[in-house]
C-alpha cells in the first residue's frame, strides 16, 4: 500500500493516545531528573515525525544540545534531547522509561512509508550530500597492494633460501640414511616437497593480493569520479546522481579525462584495457565476456582461444596470456601513473576538497554555481574548504 497520510495519523493517534505535547518549556516543572541513554531510534526519525509531521514543539539548539522535544506521558513530564553524545530520554527521579521509549519506538516504526516518501520528493532537487567514502576505499586499496609486495618478497626470499641450502645441504639428511627408516623418509619427502612449494604457494598469494588491490582500485576510481563530477558540475541533482548510478566505469572516465587530451587519452585506454582484462573478467566467474575461459582441442593439445566481438558470425583467434606476469601485477604497477594523471589540471583543485580536506559532495553547492567558483583556483578552494570544515566541526561538536 502507498504512503496515505490520513492512515498514518489516524494509526499514530492510537500509538500516541497518552501523550500530550508541551509548546512552552517552561510547563517543564521538573525537580530532580533522570536521563535514559538506552535505544531509541535514529535522532532524524524522530525529528521528522514529531516536529515536521505532528507539530510538536522543539527547543534549540543549545550548547552542546541540537534539540529538545518536551511532552506528556500519562501526565508526567518527559523531553527528548538530541546532545552531543547521543539521543536520551529525560524524566523525573521516578519516571519508567520503558513504556515511553516503546511508545516512541512504535510510532517511528508505524511512518516507514512517511520516511520512505521523504526520501524519495528529496530526490528531485538538490539538498542532497554524498558521502565521501574514498579515504577508507583508498586505505583498502593501499593495505592490499602492500600485501602484494610484501608476499612477492618474502616468495623470493624463500627461493633464494632454498637455493642456498641446495647448494650448502649440511643440514639436509642424505636418502641414505632414509633406507632403513621408513618414517623418516616420508618426513623428509614431506618437508623437501612443502619447502620447495613454498615460494610457489607464497606468489600465487601475492597474486591474489594484486587482484584485490586492482579491485579495490577500481573500486576507489569510480567513486572518486562520482565526486568530481558533483564538484565539476555535471551531477546537480538527486535524478543526476541516480542516472550516474547507472553508468559504468568507462562513461564515467570519459566525463572525467578529456579524450581530447593526449596525456588523458592515453592513460585512460590503458587502464579501460587493464579493466576489460582482469575486473570484467573475475566479475563473470572467471569465464570473462569474450569465452577467455575456453580451450580447443589441437593436435598439440588444449589451446586457449578468445571468441571475439562481431556483428555477424562470432569468429575466434588463439589468445596468449603473459604467464610471467599477470594481468593484476601490470596493472598494479601503473596505478601511480593514473593517480598522477588523474589529479593533474583541474582535477588537482578538486583533490584538496575531495583528498586533503576529505569533505562530502553538496549537489547544493553544484547545483547554485559554488563548486565553479571555487574550482578556478587553488587559493579559493582552500579558503572554501577552511570555511565549511569549521561549519561541520561546529555542528558537529553542537557549538551553538
Amino acid at each position: 500500500m502507498d504512503y496515505n497520510e490520513g492512515v498514518l495519523r489516524e494509526n499514530l493517534s492510537r500509538i500516541l493516545v497518552d501523550v500530550e505535547p508541551i509548546h512552552d518549556l517552561n510547563e517543564m516543572k521538573i525537580s530532580s531528573t533522570k536521563v535514559y541513554r538506552g535505544t531509541l531510534p535514529k535522532y532524524y526519525l524522530v525529528y521528522f515525525l514529531f516536529v515536521d509531521f505532528l507539530n510538536f514543539t522543539k527547543f534549540g539548539p543549545f550548547e552542546k544540545i541540537a534539540y529538545i522535544i518536551p511532552f506528556k506521558y500519562k501526565g508526567n513530564f518527559f523531553r527528548i534531547e538530541y546532545r552531543k553524545f547521543g539521543m536520551v530520554l529525560v524524566g523525573e527521579e521516578a519516571a519508567n522509561f520503558e513504556p515511553v521509549k516503546n511508545v516512541i519506538i512504535g510510532a517511528v516504526r508505524a511512518s516507514e512509508k512517511y520516511y520512505s516518501k521523504m526520501a524519495e520528493d528529496s530526490l528531485s532537487g538538490c539538498n542532497l550530500n554524498v558521502v565521501n567514502s574514498s579515504a577508507k576505499l583508498w586505505q583498502k586499496f593501499e593495505f592490499f597492494k602492500r600485501s602484494y609486495f610484501e608476499l612477492n618478497k618474502d616468495s623470493e626470499n624463500k627461493k633464494i633460501e632454498l637455493d642456498q641450502r641446495q647448494k650448502n645441504p649440511k643440514d639436509i639428511k642424505s636418502p641414505a640414511d632414509w633406507i632403513n627408516d621408513n618414517a623418516l623418509a616420508t618426513t623428509e619427502l614431506r618437508k623437501r616437497l612443502n619447502e620447495n612449494l613454498e615460494p610457489k604457494r607464497l606468489l600465487e598469494q601475492a597474486n591474489w593480493m594484486a587482484h584485490a588491490a586492482v579491485d579495490a582500485f577500481f573500486s576507489w576510481t569510480e567513486h572518486f569520479f562520482t565526486h568530481l563530477l558533483v564538484l565539476k558540475g555535471v551531477i546537480k541533482t538527486g535524478e543526476d546522481f541516480k542516472v550516474s548510478l547507472q553508468e559504468n566505469w568507462t562513461t564515467k572516465a570519459k566525463k572525467i579525462f578529456s579524450m581530447s587530451d593526449p596525456d588523458d587519452q592515453k592513460i585512460y585506454s590503458e587502464f579501460q584495457k587493464y579493466r576489460d582484462q582482469q575486473r570484467n573478467f573475475y566479475a563473470h566467474g572467471a569465464l570473462g565476456k569474450q569465452g577467455e575461459a575456453l580451450r580447443f582441442h589441437s593436435s598439440c593439445g588444449a589451446v586457449p582461444i578468445k571468441l571475439l566481438p562481431s556483428q555477424s558470425i562470432p569468429r575466434f583467434t588463439v589468445w596468449g596470456r603473459d604467464e610471467n606476469k599477470p594481468v593484476s601485477v601490470q596493472t598494479l604497477e601503473r596505478t601511480d601513473a593514473f593517480v598522477e594523471q588523474l589529479f593533474s589540471g583541474w582535477r588537482s583543485i578538486a583533490e584538496i576538497y575531495l583528498r586533503e580536506y576529505g569533505l562530502d559532495s553538496i549537489l547544493q553547492y553544484s547545483s547554485d554555481g559554488t563548486y565553479e567558483k571555487v574550482m578556478n583556483s587553488p587559493e579559493l578552494m582552500k579558503e572554501f574548504c577552511e570555511a565549511l570544515s569549521y561549519e561541520i566541526d561546529r555542528y558537529e561538536n553542537m557549538d551553538f
